[in-house]
């Protein structure tokens, strides 16, 4: 059975200031690997590329054996790696999370699946804010201080009643409890992108959670939870299960 193994790198330190490839030496902790691969991968951090303690330059870097291979994966402010099976090849693929901002509250993160073929690290999933992933959660404001909240993939629907919530109910309703106006609630990226083998058969979906808010982005109302799965014929990620945690 595939065991998963996991790998977070938020204080790692690169010494020297060198960013080319030629030049980075892996200092940092143990590395992530399992019997399904011929493959180990970790993290590098470089600090003093942008000469902060928190941000670095973070690069992925695959050993094969007889060769190394690696991956500039652009400024962060921690990342997370995972290494199991994502698509039932008995070959594992590398998940990899990243923080790419810490405003707004939320902040912004940048999702990732690798596949290592032929020598190559191969882009297998990805989604940031600029390219969200459809997640087909979808809400809306309704006659009766409602917030409806849907998923259009996998049939769940919700409705929470807001009547009491005043924060919401007096700026985004009229006196008949009626909607202003059609407000945006706003989806974010995937603030949570952890493997979970939800069916225990040994191939590991994606438990996913995106922050939610209604009219601004410091308004919070809760979480979209939703489950990724890989699905062979389509040679694409589906979700297979959804669901909203309210905060309201």
């Amino acid at each position: 059975m595939t065991r998963i193994f996991a790998l977070t790198a938020i204080m790692l330190v690169l010494y020297g200031s060198q960013t080319d490839f030629t030049a980075i030496k892996n200092i940092i902790t143990d590395k992530c690997g399992s019997e399904n691969n011929n493959f180990s991968a970790s993290v590098i951090c470089d600090y003093d590329r942008y000469n902060d303690k928190n941000y670095h330059q973070a690069y992925l870097e695959v050993n094969l054996g007889t060769d190394t291979i690696m991956k500039d994966l652009g400024g962060s402010f921690g990342d997370s790696i995972f290494i199991c099976d994502i698509d039932g090849d008995n070959i594992d693929e590398i998940v990899f999370q990243q923080t790419k901002g810490m405003s707004g509250g939320a902040g912004q993160y940048d999702s990732s699946i690798f596949k290592i073929t032929n020598g190559n690290i191969e882009t297998i999933f990805n989604s940031d804010s600029m390219n969200k992933f459809d997640t087909g959660f979808f809400a809306k404001l309704k006659n009766g201080c409602q917030l409806e909240i849907r998923n259009n993939f996998t049939g769940y629907m919700k409705t929470f009643d807001l009547a009491d919530n005043s924060k919401y109910c007096l700026a985004y309703f009229d006196e008949n409890e009626d909607p202003l106006c059609n407000e945006t609630v706003l989806i974010d990226n995937f603030r949570e992108f952890i493997p979970e083998d939800i069916d225990g058969d040994g191939v590991y979906e994606i438990a996913c959670l995106q922050y939610l808010s209604i009219g601004g982005h410091s308004n919070y109302i809760g979480d979209a939870e939703c489950f990724l799965k890989y699905n062979v014929q389509e040679n694409d990620f589906e979700v297979v299960k959804a669901e909203f945690i309210p905060k309201i």
